[in-house]
């Protein structure tokens, strides 16, 4: 499981690294929050983009050549 709290991965969009590692960003109905999440190879970090407000319900996120994430919203 990457998330635990209740309501969340409405919406989500994911993307592979180089390394065929997920990264993830999706929608805390709860919180209404943009969370982006990605797996570092042992474990899942997980972070809070955006909490102004009730938005992130249709993220689109894209990894660059060097694994970076971008996320429209």
């Amino acid at each position: 499981m990457v998330d635990d709290a209740e309501d969340v991965g409405s919406y989500c969009s994911l993307d592979l690294s180089s390394q065929g590692h997920p990264h993830i960003a999706y929608y805390d109905q709860v919180a209404k929050d943009l969370k982006y999440a990605f797996f570092t190879g042992q474990a899942w970090e997980i972070l809070v983009v955006d909490a102004e407000g009730n938005l992130g319900e249709y993220a689109q996120l894209a990894l660059d050549d060097r694994d970076r994430p971008h996320l429209g919203y």
